[in-house]
Parts: structure tokens; C-alpha cells; sequence
């Protein structure tokens, strides 16, 4: 191999290379030069987002606290690990002053492998926040961030949701050996939320939902 496309300052130039051969030898500048240019093609942490990199996947975080980056709560953030499996995961907020749970956990906290919640995506749909009503109960009784596959159309006495995204799952492709995808399309701009769920008359009622 030529010092040509491995000696130089830039690192390695794949345009300028040729296959390697048994036998060939390398110096440590020429392979100092080869992980410069493998360097280059890597995730790295920028402002407001932090890399974390685990067996299974490398998932690309909203950091929770970064001082001089624009931060927006609820942004649903979407991923393909690298078993194939298409899954989003929600940046934090409050609803009410409450943080929503991804199943059993908290937005702010993390899974036995040290990963943010997720949902799994295998279709079409939204993702939305849906806050529970029951009697004589603090309000609301629960708030959960889910899929659903339509929005709601009528009004529900006992659960409101609110929307925070649209997803769009892209199947895998075999005959093109194309992974699994998923697609997500901010609904929500930014900010905490407040919601209320108003009674007028014996029967009628509205909920009610506020950005703050």
C-alpha cells in the first residue's frame, strides 16, 4: 500500500485506495490515518442531543438539561435498533404538573438496559397523551404517553387524549436488504401542558387542553 491515500494529515481517502492484500503492511501512521477517516463517519453527541451507545441499539437522546440549546418537551423521537425493531421514545414534560409514564416508567427515567421508555412501532398511527378522569380521585388519575391508530372523533367521558405525533411505519424491504423504518411527524410545537375536564349540568361536559 502506497502512502499516497494512507500518510497523509486528512486520514484515509477511499477514493484514492485499492483493495488490501494478504501481505501487505501497514505502519502505525498509516492505521493512525485509517481510524481518522473512520472517525469521521461517526455519531456524535451536538447541541441538545447526547449518543449513547449499548449492545443492541445506538440511540440518539434529547439531553434534559442543556444550557443555550432550544429544548421542546414531548418531541417524539424515532429509532431502529439494530435487531430491526422500529420504536419511539417522548422527551419529557408535564401534564398538570405530572410526568407521563411510557408503560410503567416515568419519561425521565430509564429501562433495565439503561434506555430511555419506548413504544414499539410495527404500524401506522399517532402518538398521543391521554389523561384518565375517575370520581373522587386526584385529576387526572393517570397520564400515559401511547399509539393509538386513530385519533379520537368523539368526545369520551372518562379519558382525553391529545396528540403529540403522527408515525409512519415503513416495513423492511428483503428483496432491497432494507431494515424496518419509522417516520415521525411533530404534532405538538413545545412546552408543558395543562388539561380540565368541565362539567356543565348534570350531564354535559368538555375537556379542555392548555400549552404552558
Amino acid at each position: 500500500m502506497g502512502i499516497n491515500h494512507l500518510g497523509n494529515s486528512d486520514g484515509y481517502n477511499p477514493r484514492n485506495s485499492r483493495n488490501i492484500n494478504v501481505g501487505d503492511q501497514f505502519s502505525i501512521d498509516h492505521l493512525k490515518s485509517i481510524q481518522r477517516g473512520i472517525d469521521r463517519n461517526e455519531i456524535v453527541s451536538g447541541d441538545g442531543y447526547q449518543v449513547a451507545r449499548y449492545s443492541n441499539a445506538t440511540v440518539i437522546r434529547v439531553k434534559q438539561n442543556t444550557t443555550g440549546a432550544a429544548f421542546r418537551n414531548f418531541q417524539v423521537l424515532p429509532y431502529t435498533d439494530v435487531n430491526g425493531a422500529c420504536h419511539v421514545t417522548c422527551s419529557i414534560g408535564t401534564v398538570n404538573r405530572v410526568i407521563p409514564k411510557i408503560g410503567s416508567l416515568y419519561l425521565d427515567q430509564l429501562d433495565a438496559e439503561e434506555l430511555p421508555p419506548k413504544i414499539t412501532i410495527t404500524a401506522d398511527g399517532y402518538i398521543v397523551l391521554e389523561v384518565a378522569y375517575e370520581a373522587d380521585k386526584p385529576f387526572p388519575n393517570t397520564t400515559v404517553v401511547k399509539f393509538v391508530n386513530q385519533l379520537e372523533t368523539e368526545l369520551n367521558a372518562s379519558t382525553s387524549q391529545y396528540p403529540l405525533a403522527s408515525v409512519r411505519y415503513i416495513p423492511a424491504d428483503t428483496a432491497k436488504k432494507e431494515p424496518a423504518d419509522v417516520v415521525a411527524t411533530q404534532i405538538h410545537a413545545t412546552g408543558n401542558l395543562s388539561v380540565a375536564r368541565v362539567k356543565v349540568g348534570a350531564s354535559t361536559f368538555y375537556w379542555q387542553w392548555w400549552i404552558v
